[in-house]
């Protein structure tokens, strides 16, 4: 008690304020992201959120491009959907952030969709895509929901949209903004 009054007298802290070291971090993962340092956006974003802040369109739109750099579209789709519109007033790079998230909520809205896989045994716990897709981050997505779907038996999140054999089986994934569900082998 009496250090920090001390403190006080003498026009310190002991501890930095929170919003302090929510601007410190905010500008960390901005400097990381420039650099394309991922990881390291992934996890001061994981501290940020676990201070309960209220964060910038920036931020999350970082973090995101952060999850769709290791293929993880769902979790990309999410932190974009913590997004809150940003004051008018607010800085341009916020004010930019928050356009370029809606365009990429809408732009993984028409390329991708939620799915749910449940693969009963006796069939296998496959996920192909006879025709792989161009982009990264669908073969990325499509990577990680087979190894997912392996392991488990079931699969839920983004999926690109297009033909696949799950479990042996053709199915196709097709737009649509509610879920999906594929289930295979059950009678």
């Amino acid at each position: 008690m009496v250090m920090w009054l001390v403190s006080l007298a003498w026009g310190q802290t002991t501890t930095a304020p929170p919003d302090a070291e929510i601007v410190r971090l905010r500008e960390e993962i901005v400097r990381l992201a420039q650099k394309n340092a991922w990881a390291g956006v992934e996890r001061l974003y994981g501290d940020l959120v676990a201070m309960d802040a209220v964060l910038p369109c920036d931020v999350h739109l970082y973090a995101a491009e952060a999850a769709k750099s290791d293929g993880r579209a769902t979790l990309a789709f999410r932190r974009l959907q913590r997004m809150t519109q940003p004051d008018p007033n607010a800085e341009p790079s916020v004010l930019t952030a928050w356009e370029t998230g809606q365009q990429e909520i809408a732009t993984l809205g028409q390329q991708f969709r939620f799915v749910a896989i449940h693969v009963a045994s006796p069939a296998p716990a496959t996920l192909e895509r006879p025709e792989p897709p161009f982009a990264q981050l669908e073969r990325d997505a499509i990577t990680r929901a087979a190894e997912v779907l392996a392991q488990t038996r079931t699969f839920r999140g983004l999926l690109p949209v297009g033909s696949y054999f799950v479990g042996g089986e053709q199915v196709t994934v097709e737009a649509g903004g509610d879920w999906q569900v594929i289930a295979i082998g059950f009678k």
